[in-house]
């Protein structure tokens, strides 16, 4: 689990160049659901400012209607 958690953090620095050239929403997320890196893009089509995605305080299924967050978790 900590290898796991070590790769992440790793795919999130390795995600800034990618992220930051990109033109279109994207975003970054843990095995629980909670964003941690989100583009700029993403950001203005969601509508959340960028506080919400650092650290986790944002969860992919709260972005999600029920039905898509039910598909998601099975």
């Amino acid at each position: 689990l900590v290898f796991i958690e070590e790769a992440f953090e790793r795919l999130l620095l390795d995600y800034d160049r990618v992220f930051s050239a990109m033109g279109v929403p994207a975003c970054l997320w843990g095995r629980t659901g909670e964003i941690y890196k989100g583009n700029r893009e993403f950001l203005e089509f969601v509508g959340v400012n960028g506080y919400m995605m650092r650290d986790g305080h944002l969860c992919i299924y709260e972005l999600m209607a029920e039905g898509s967050a039910v598909n998601y978790w099975e």
